[in-house]
């Protein structure tokens, strides 16, 4: 969504832009805003222009996330992960080869990563996994958000939603009785997130959801 008086830019030769991720409150306009796209690319936004796409991955990025009030940010694709200093990516980190994942950094040294049934935790560079929680309510993460590291909310295509308090997941709940496939979920603090699931075929879905 473009901001009033700004016109909507065109960012040429890249493909599906699949996740964008901002650092500071300046909604975007900040340096070193990431975004990466379903080709493999990734691109940085540094408070003008953005870069021109740098090739990261053969297959598809999945999604991005910066560390906030920093420059540092992490993209993933298919089990690996590479980082930026807002200017530069680095080489490909493989954790958990041939998945794709989600992920949400609360800091520039914690972040908290999961493809549906192992939740990984980057901590600076070591990373540990567990198991996700499973059961009938439970299907693949669209999307995490962790605006601290004793607080993350992750949601699903089964319309659920699991709340993690620094040590646990709890067990999936259901969001709504109308809540579809939750593609994305933003919380600004462990008082606030807000969730939408998809619309489908019919023009059915595309709700607003709220967690307080």
């Amino acid at each position: 969504m473009a901001r009033p008086g700004r016109r909507p830019v065109t960012v040429s030769a890249v493909d599906q832009i699949v996740s964008v991720s901002c650092p500071s409150d300046s909604f975007c306009m900040a340096a070193s805003a990431p975004a990466v796209d379903a080709s493999g690319n990734a691109l940085i936004y540094n408070g003008s222009s953005w870069s021109a796409p740098a090739h990261l991955s053969t297959e598809s990025m999945n999604s991005v996330s910066c560390a906030p009030g920093t420059s540092f940010c992490i993209a993933l694709s298919d089990g690996s992960y590479y980082t930026t200093n807002g200017t530069t990516w680095s080489n490909a980190t493989s954790f958990d080869p041939g998945k794709p994942s989600v992920l949400s950094c609360a800091s520039a040294t914690y972040c908290m990563i999961t493809d549906g049934s192992t939740v990984f935790v980057l901590n600076n560079t070591s990373v540990t996994s567990s198991p996700a929680l499973g059961g009938p309510l439970h299907g693949f993460t669209y999307s995490i958000s962790c605006p601290t590291p004793s607080f993350c909310m992750a949601v699903d295509w089964s319309g659920a939603y699991l709340v993690y308090n620094g040590k646990t997941w709890s067990a999936p709940q259901t969001i709504n009785s109308v809540a579809s496939a939750v593609g994305a979920v933003s919380c600004t603090s462990p008082d606030l997130c807000m969730a939408v699931d998809s619309s489908n075929s019919n023009g059915l879905g595309g709700h607003i959801f709220l967690f307080n």
